[in-house]
C-alpha cells in the first residue's frame, strides 16, 4: 500500500473517487481543498444523486473500489432517513447527498474559499 498520508496520494486518490462518480453518473462531482482551512481533511468530494438507491449504489462502489487498494474509511455515515452519505478517509471526506439537501446544506458555500480540485 502506498502511503495514503501524502497530499499528492490523497489528492490523487480523492479525483479517481471523484472520476468514478462521474462515471457512475452521480450529478455535480466537486472536489475541493480544504487543507488551507481546516485540519480535519485535505479535501472534500461532493455529489449528489436523485434518489437513495443512487446514494448506496456510490457508496458500495468507492468501498470496493479502496478497499481493493487497501484504503479503508475511517468513519462511515449513512442516513438514509436524510438521504446523505459521508465516508471519511482521513485525508479526504466524501459526501453523497440527494440533490435537495445538498443545497440545504451548502457545504459549497461553507467551504467557498478552498480550492477547487476537480472538476
Amino acid at each position: 500500500m502506498q502511503d495514503v498520508d501524502t497530499q499528492e496520494y490523497v489528492f490523487r486518490t480523492a479525483r479517481e473517487v471523484a472520476e468514478l462518480l462521474v462515471e457512475k453518473k452521480a450529478n455535480n462531482v466537486l472536489g475541493i481543498d480544504i487543507s488551507s482551512l481546516t485540519s480535519m481533511a485535505d479535501c472534500f468530494i461532493i455529489a449528489d444523486v436523485e434518489v437513495q438507491l443512487q446514494i448506496d449504489s456510490l457508496r458500495s462502489h468507492i468501498v470496493d473500489m479502496l478497499s481493493a487498494r487497501g484504503i479503508y474509511a475511517r468513519n462511515a455515515v449513512n442516513s438514509v432517513q436524510h438521504g446523505w452519505a459521508l465516508l471519511d478517509y482521513n485525508g479526504f471526506v466524501i459526501h453523497l447527498f440527494l440533490a435537495e439537501l445538498r443545497e440545504y446544506f451548502g457545504l459549497e458555500k461553507i467551504w467557498g474559499e478552498g480550492k477547487q480540485i476537480f472538476p
